[in-house]
């Protein structure tokens, strides 16, 4: 055992240290009762406070967690995402920012991922890092293949209101795995087909689940917006007793 080094009284962050408490249970690590600065009284590893791994009762952590989903990102870049707005908050009190991607697309991410660094655009860079893994895969052996059809490109009026728009009537929620969604797919995977009972909200793992195996994918999804349609008329309308 190292020689003992008293720590009562010093100051280790916005720790104060009381007193000796003892030890872990069944070891011989010394434990520390501490004053935080919040009012808070928590026991720490002596080891910890000398270290810098522990220099508060959790607060300073919470206030950082805080900061992440309040702070003001407008006007900022993280990759290829500028932040024009902030538009909502998710259930947990997270913030929603619209960004703008270098590509033209406009998406919405929570501002956590933004400041991680998870989220770094609307989603393309993910595409380009996917199309260089099947690069030299065409015809039926591409992972993507659809009979020959052309993937096309998107209409005009599938933009960044109407894919709000649907986020808002999926409660921003996967229609598959029911986690936080932001794009927006095509049922049945034809670009110029904008109608709104042909879009679904997904989260950014089961959007790219969907690019394979799309057969299934269409009738899956078909069928999820089809109890989802029930669900909602028996909500609106009630059940009626015969």
């Amino acid at each position: 055992m190292g020689n003992f080094i008293d720590l009562t009284g010093k100051r280790f962050g916005r720790l104060y240290v009381v007193r000796r408490y003892g030890y872990v249970q069944g070891k011989s690590i010394i434990t520390w009762e501490c004053l935080c600065d919040c009012g808070n009284i928590v026991i720490v590893r002596g080891s910890a406070l000398r270290s810098g791994n522990t220099r508060s009762c959790g607060c300073y952590c919470k206030e950082r967690t805080s900061e992440a989903k309040t702070k003001n990102l407008q006007g900022r870049k993280f990759g290829r995402l500028t932040i024009l707005e902030r538009c909502g908050s998710t259930q947990r009190g997270t913030a929603l920012w619209e960004c703008l991607c270098d590509c033209g697309e406009v998406a919405i991410v929570r501002g956590v991922c933004l400041v991680k660094g998870h989220t770094q655009s609307c989603g393309c860079l993910q595409r380009e890092k996917a199309a260089a893994t099947v690069r030299g895969k065409f015809g039926s052996i591409h992972p993507a293949w659809r009979g020959g059809k052309s993937s096309g490109t998107y209409p005009p009026e599938f933009n960044g209101g109407l894919k709000r728009t649907i986020r808002e009537r999926d409660d921003y929620k996967c229609g598959v795995c029911w986690l936080y969604g932001n794009n927006v797919h095509h049922i049945d995977y034809d670009k110029q087909n904008s109608n709104p009972a042909n879009l679904i909200t997904l989260c950014k793992s089961c959007h790219n689940t969907t690019n394979v195996n799309r057969d299934y994918w269409q009738t899956t999804l078909t069928g999820l917006v089809g109890a989802r349609e029930r669900r909602a008329e028996i909500k609106f309308t009630g059940i009626v007793s015969i």
